[in-house]
């Protein structure tokens, strides 16, 4: 990132200085940018929060996962960003209209079968399922999630399962898309719809995963995919 601004360069082995960083007082910036961007405001947050304490977390004197993505105290964590960023919130628009569309597609006595993979940060569950007709949907809900997130994506399966009480066509399930899906319960050509927010690419091998999924659909069946195509800075140092 600083070679990128300019601020080093590559020396062998090694780094030299090209120009000195500019001196600036970042939460005072991160403040008149969350002021004149109040769309953005969890980014600018996390990104002051974990930028702010890059050094700390290189000598390990702080704890990353608690402390700084998702620290009890603050109402802003790493899961705001799936769940209430603007850019999430544009993408979950289009994946009830894709779904919309799947189940017009489907002969009218026919539900829609769901899956929903990696379901930990609820980026998209619980702003779909309100949309979805009760009476023709069935959703399973995958909790892919594990390692060193695995406390922190219980308690928001937790969550998860208390928000959705109220719908009956959503059953919460494990998978693990490292191993057959079929020797885990789910049955090959079973969906119409698998929906994949961000997961992906958390998985140990992306093209098996993405096979597995495959083998999952139905003649004709969806694959929902976000994914990011690019590094971004921001994203690097939270």
């Amino acid at each position: 990132i600083l070679a990128a601004e300019g601020v080093l360069a590559k020396d062998g082995d090694g780094w030299i200085v090209t120009r000195p960083p500019e001196s600036a007082d970042m939460r005072q910036a991160s403040a008149a940018v969350r002021e004149r961007y109040p769309e953005i405001s969890a980014e600018v947050t996390l990104t002051d929060r974990c930028g702010s304490a890059l050094a700390d977390v290189l000598r390990g004197s702080v704890e990353p996962i608690t402390e700084l993505l998702f620290p009890s105290n603050e109402p802003i964590t790493a899961a705001s960003l799936f769940r209430d960023a603007r850019a999430s919130q544009v993408l979950n628009r289009l994946i009830v209209s894709i779904l919309h569309q799947a189940m017009r597609a489907l002969p009218t006595r026919r539900g829609l079968r769901i899956l929903e993979v990696g379901a930990g940060m609820d980026g998209t569950v619980t702003a779909v399922v309100p949309h979805l007709d009760p009476a023709r949907t069935t959703y399973h809900l995958a909790d892919v999630s594990g390692g060193m997130f695995s406390d922190i994506a219980a308690a928001a399966t937790r969550r998860i399962r208390e928000q959705l009480a109220a719908y009956s066509f959503v059953s919460f399930h494990t998978l693990d898309l490292d191993r057959d899906p079929a020797s885990q319960g789910f049955a090959p050509v079973s969906y119409d719809v698998v929906i994949a927010p961000n997961i992906l690419h958390a998985t140990q091998d992306v093209g098996r995963s993405a096979g597995q999924l495959r083998r999952l659909l139905a003649p004709g069946g969806l694959l929902v995919m976000i994914e990011g195509t690019q590094a971004e800075p921001w994203v690097d140092l939270v």
